[in-house]
């Protein structure tokens, strides 16, 4: 029986075989070895968002961080892309757990929500369009 991961993050996130598998009441599940580690970093940074580090630093240098958390996944999946690269589940991995610290850090920044919005839908359509550039030729 599929986990709810499965059914629901790993058909946008994940191929190549990128899980790892969990035993749990005896039965394999598999978990998207990105995609997993992003909601545990989530998570993990949501506990200490309310700390004074988010309440005393200006909002720009709260968004440039979450930016930069992100950048190690992205820049990744681009030279993994290009196949500069094998693809490691261990590295995507780490890059899962800081992509979700740097998305919810980017998201409690004090900047208007139409600058984090079109930031967001940038980084998007760069992704959709280098994607679409570096399709392997069939």
């Amino acid at each position: 029986m599929p986990s709810i991961f499965d059914k629901l993050l790993v058909p946008f996130c994940c191929n190549r075989n990128h899980y790892f598998t969990v035993r749990i009441d005896g039965l394999p599940r598999r978990f998207c070895t990105r995609s997993t580690p992003m909601v545990f970093g989530a998570f993990s940074i949501l506990a200490f968002s309310t700390t004074p580090l988010f309440h005393e630093t200006t909002g720009s240098i709260i968004a440039i961080l979450g930016l930069c958390l992100v950048l190690p996944d992205i820049i990744y999946w681009l030279i993994t892309r290009l196949n500069l690269v094998r693809d490691y589940n261990e590295i995507r991995i780490v890059n899962g757990f800081l992509l979700g610290i740097g998305i919810v850090i980017f998201g409690q920044a004090s900047i208007s929500i139409v600058i984090k919005i079109l930031i967001s839908i940038t980084l998007f359509l760069l992704l959709i369009i280098a994607d679409g550039k570096l399709k392997p030729k069939n």
